[in-house]
């Protein structure tokens, strides 16, 4: 007989490394009474954006987690120590939570897996799969525009 707990009153067996990190966060928040009003005055993340991470509706990047500690006059590299490991442990696999969507410069914005709207790994892999594609053939079109006078690597005298 298998016990489905619906998400609550189930011991858990795996902690999630990004729980862990949105717990500490949300430790320091509160110690430091910060409001999400006070984080968006401190950082450049919106009040809805640190009501979002704090609260496992959105993964934060590398520069919230920095901005979030310097504004909470933290120590950045214990979050940050968090962080690269939850990254690390997406990318490997043994992590829950999968790249979404919105990848940004400072590293992908990541959510939990089966949340509507993001992309599975799968999905990430298609999608490449089919992007490496597109540039081949758009880089043969543009040689062909280029040289329309050149096949199999031989060029025709003009």
């Amino acid at each position: 007989m298998t016990h489905d707990c619906g998400g609550t009153g189930c011991p858990r067996t795996e902690t999630n490394p990004w729980d862990d990190l949105r717990t500490e966060m949300k430790r320091i928040k509160e110690t430091t009474s910060l409001s999400y009003a006070a984080l968006a005055q401190r950082t450049h993340y919106s009040r809805s954006s640190w009501e979002r991470f704090l609260n496992d509706k959105q993964v934060p990047t590398r520069v919230a987690v920095e901005q979030f500690a310097a504004a909470a006059h933290q120590d950045a590299r214990p979050l940050l120590a968090r962080y690269e490991r939850c990254v690390a442990l997406t990318w490997t696999g043994h992590g829950t939570p999968q790249p979404a969507v919105g990848a940004g410069p400072h590293g992908p914005v990541r959510t939990r897996t089966g949340r509507p709207g993001h992309l599975t790994r799968a999905d990430l892999r298609a999608w490449a799969l089919v992007s490496a594609a597109a540039a081949a053939l758009g880089s043969l079109l543009t040689l062909a525009v280029v040289h329309p006078h050149c096949t199999g690597g031989r060029c025709a005298s003009a």
